[in-house]
């Protein structure tokens, strides 16, 4: 066979020299970065920090490599287990640890260079970090340096950081979420306010040139901000989910999504997270649009913690108006021949001796047979009354129907003197009372729906039921304090002859709706099961689920049923926890008459009018009850809106030159008609007198 073909090596030129290959940075840890600080201290020379502050804090494979733990050392379980947090903190607090750092511009520098890095590392993976999950270590690491808040840092390294950080996909933000929800609450609210002035700069800068939600730097700090506030929920005090309706499936959720309905107390208080520049800027028709036609487009209605509860309320007052008009025009489109179903609106015609009767009688006929046509503008008529409903009637009307519901006469709700508050009849109520319990739920969802405050006084407990939570031990105390103190003794006693000194079995007492006294057993054969040191926390829990949930279960299922007939459709619930519910349904409680007088506006009259000064000399002297009844008198309402008398729109008006005229008022536009009184005791007797004797509606 023949051989092999001869191979023949090819002749080599002259060797070519080796491209030189730059080294690769090694990761730093935290002691080795304090020792150069350290060092460049005693030389005072810190050109070797800033070098070294340029290596590490540009290069993304270098960040995402250092400040690790060491490997030995015990790993956390977290969501970032090999970053070592605790360690990197004390050397951002001793780079800033003066008040003009030398290390600033270096590191503002190096930052808005990883940004870019980062950015493009994280566009490129997008559906696969999983494959360098250490790009999370360099997010969370630049956002703990605590003077990212400086001028120096808030305009060109922070809004990289931010952008960065958004583009982090579903499953990374969540870890992100977990890794700050065990951060100490002080870092995490530095963050927050950090993270409140990047936002409240663009406001003003984007608020020039076109709508804030147009401007990417802003969208991407308030998606950050959110993920704060879900660390904040997450890592707060928090209640157990609700158990899923019996053949239901549990309800999906993200996984960064935590429900602020579930937290009682979070790690940075809910108001820190609201921005008040924002809030004024945002205008909620655009905002709206987008929400409703653009689910992939950022809109703030998306991002509601962001917003005052005056702002949300302002927005939740206008989707209502849009839905009101969109009802009206599809009920006069659909049939004209319907009769009252196709009218634009909700008539209401009703007797005041016959309030609740003729309420009852008519909505309840409208919920069985044009349920949607709760969903419009309500217009109120009063019998043998020529007043036409601009809005205060209604409130007139509301104010009425509430004030007959909750008395004691009528006999749904029992009061308490210790806290001011009605709460449900307990057990015993019979079948028939359903529909008035679903009247009163029907009031307060349309009061909510048509903007009008209510005085109504339940406890916050209520409203976290009507948002789908459970009464808990902790909520008794809203309902009676005396009975929580005990029970909390009896938590907190602390020897063990718990039976001896209480004497307490699983059977409790109460009063019914019919006023009878009753027994409970809160177990089978509670009167025989002795409430001791190992079940005194199951014995309270299970007497607070009695009081909250087991003895009122049928009326307030009514009472719910009458609510959600309006407020199932909006977004009531997504923009509002259980707490700002009850200050959007009954105003605030905070009477500051010198913001009313701020912003109010005059029509024939100026501010220096002699009687427009005595004018509010006058209020200034009246008494608190008095002060409220003029702010009935003026608005329909005693109750100042959500965020105050400021957001209220007083018009004073004359009306005509000194007169023996009251003062008179159109409470639909929060109107004040004020005759030129010459001095200022006539104007004070003219106007008590109207205040305190005014009743029913006229036309004028």
């Amino acid at each position: 066979m023949p051989g092999p073909f001869p191979f023949r090596r090819p002749a080599l030129g002259p060797a070519r020299p080796a491209m030189p290959c730059r080294p690769e940075e090694p990761p730093w840890s935290a002691e080795q970065l304090i020792h150069v600080v350290e060092r460049s201290a005693r030389a005072h020379d810190y050109s070797h920090v800033i070098r070294a502050i340029g290596r590490i804090f540009s290069d993304v494979h270098v960040l995402k490599r250092s400040f690790l733990r060491p490997r030995g050392s015990p790993i956390s379980d977290g969501p970032a287990p090999r970053l070592d947090l605790e360690g990197v903190r004390p050397v951002f607090s001793l780079l800033f640890s003066t008040g003009d750092s030398p290390f600033t511009a270096a590191l503002a520098a190096a930052l808005c260079r990883l940004s870019d890095g980062l950015c493009a590392s994280l566009a490129a993976r997008q559906h696969g970090w999983r494959r360098d999950p250490a790009l999370l270590h360099v997010v969370a690491l630049v956002l703990e340096i605590p003077a990212l808040g400086s001028s120096e840092f808030l305009t060109l390294a922070l809004p990289g950081l931010c952008r960065a950080a958004a583009l982090l996909p579903a499953a990374a933000q969540a870890r992100l979420v977990r890794l700050w929800a065990r951060c100490p609450p002080a870092r995490l609210r530095h963050m927050v306010h950090t993270l409140q002035q990047l936002i409240s700069v663009r406001v003003v800068e984007a608020g020039a040139h076109g709508q804030v939600t147009d401007d990417p730097v802003l969208e991407a700090a308030v998606r950050l901000l959110g993920l704060l506030y879900r660390a904040s929920l997450s890592g707060g005090r928090r209640d157990p989910p609700p158990p899923p309706a019996p053949g239901a499936a549990p309800a999906a959720v993200s996984e960064v999504e935590v429900r602020p309905s579930d937290c009682r107390v979070p790690l940075v208080s809910w108001e820190e997270f609201h921005n008040e520049p924002l809030s004024e800027a945002v205008e909620f028709d655009h905002d709206f649009r987008l929400y409703q036609e653009h689910p992939d487009r950022f809109c703030l209605l998306r991002h509601p913690f962001a917003l005052t509860p005056a702002a949300r309320a302002l927005a939740l007052f206008y989707m209502s108006r849009v839905r009101m008009y969109r009802e009206g025009r599809q009920a006069v489109l659909r049939a004209p021949s319907l009769g009252p179903a196709a009218l634009p609106h909700l008539p209401l015609r009703v007797r005041r001796q016959w309030l609740v009767q003729d309420a009852l009688c008519q909505l309840e006929t409208v919920a069985r047979d044009s349920p949607e046509s709760l969903k419009k503008q309500l217009v109120v008529q009063f019998i043998g009354e020529q007043g036409v409903d601009e809005g205060g009637l209604s409130k007139e009307f509301f104010r009425l129907i509430v004030e007959r519901l909750f008395s004691a006469e009528y006999g749904l709700f029992t009061y308490s003197e210790e806290t001011r508050c009605h709460w449900f009849r307990p057990g015993g109520v019979p079948p028939e009372r359903d529909a008035q319990y679903s009247l009163a739920g029907l009031i307060l969802g349309l009061a909510i729906y048509n903007s009008v405050t209510l005085d109504v006084r339940l406890p916050a407990v209520a409203y976290r039921k009507l948002a789908g939570r459970r009464g808990a031990l902790e909520d008794l105390e809203q309902l009676s304090p005396t009975l929580h103190r005990s029970l909390s003794a009896m938590l907190e006693y602390p020897g063990d002859d718990l039976e001896e000194v209480f004497v307490q079995t699983f059977q409790v007492g109460y009063t019914d709706g019919t006023g009878a006294q009753r027994s409970y057993e809160l177990v089978p054969a509670g009167r025989h099961r002795t409430v001791g040191r190992h079940n005194v926390r199951d014995f309270a829990d299970r007497y607070a689920d009695f009081l909250l949930n087991k003895s009122v279960r049928r009326a307030f299922r009514a009472f719910r049923r009458g609510f959600q007939l309006v407020t199932d459709e909006t977004p009531l619930w997504s923009l509002f926890r259980a707490e700002e519910a009850e200050l959007l349904l009954c105003g605030s409680q905070e009477y500051d008459f010198s913001q009313l007088e701020a912003a109010a506006e005059y029509d024939g009259y100026t501010r220096d009018t002699p009687v427009v000064r005595h004018f509010w000399r006058v209020v200034r002297q009246l008494t608190e009850e008095q002060r409220r009844r003029l702010l009935e008198f003026i608005t329909g309402s005693d109750r100042a809106p959500v965020g105050g008398l400021r957001q209220l729109r007083l018009v004073v008006t004359r009306q005509g030159p000194d007169s023996d005229r009251l003062p008179s008022a159109h409470t639909c536009f929060n109107v004040l008609l004020l005759p030129e009184y010459r001095s200022i005791s006539k104007l004070r007797r003219m106007l008590l007198k109207a205040i305190d004797y005014s009743q029913g509606f006229g036309l004028v």
